[in-house]
């Protein structure tokens, strides 16, 4: 099954590449007006949502692996937030040193994205704060993802981590299992808490040989 997935997963890629590139081209082109922005708009948000669902499942059945190489941890949550295209009714801050590790850049942005999407759902339509806080801890970079959101229902705390769990209409349920096959294949490590719902990822700053 997982097999068949990656399959299909892999073979959507193509289409749906195929489909952002026309919109672009009719971002460049189309009579600008508000009826046609909204369409465009719509046509970009689901042509985004169903990559990440491919990604999520690709990258959860397929384990690569890493390339690792020396990166800036907050260039990483940088790029993660910037491709979400955040609303401007939530807030995220950054603090912390910007420390150097050796890592695959894109894998742990693929966490960061999924974190950070998963605070976004979890705020919804309210006004949002979203606290990222770096540190360094021994030979480890301690990343703390925190919002203001509703949190994570009480019946799904202890498989948050397993995949197809999911709370939400929309989604694989693969995204927290996905983060957490990447961060153990880097020797690190997940965890979270409610009240306020806080994700801590944990990370060597030296990858094992």
């Amino acid at each position: 099954i997982g097999e068949l997935a990656a399959s299909m997963a892999h073979d959507m890629k193509n289409p749906l590449g195929t489909i952002r590139t026309g919109i672009d081209i009719l971002k460049r082109n189309i009579e600008n007006t508000p009826e046609i922005n909204d369409v465009i708009h719509r046509m970009d948000r689901s042509v985004s949502r169903m990559s990440h669902q491919v990604e999520d499942v690709l990258n959860y059945v397929k384990k690569t692996p890493l390339s690792v190489k020396p990166i800036q941890i907050r260039s990483i949550i940088k790029s993660a937030i910037d491709s979400l295209g955040i609303l401007k009714t939530i807030q995220v801050t950054v603090e912390g040193d910007d420390i150097t590790i050796n890592c695959d850049e894109k894998k742990m942005e693929i966490v960061f994205i999924n974190l950070l999407l998963n605070s976004i759902q979890s705020i919804d339509q309210n006004q949002g704060i979203i606290s990222i806080r770096i540190k360094q801890v021994d030979k480890n970079v301690i990343i703390e993802i925190e919002d203001n959101g509703f949190g994570i229902p009480e019946e799904v705390i202890n498989d948050i981590f397993k995949p197809l769990v999911t709370t939400k209409q929309k989604g694989t349920g693969l995204g927290l299992a996905s983060c957490k096959n990447i961060i153990e294949q880097h020797g690190g490590s997940i965890s979270f808490q409610n009240n306020p719902t806080v994700f801590t990822v944990t990370i060597p700053i030296e990858q094992a040989s």
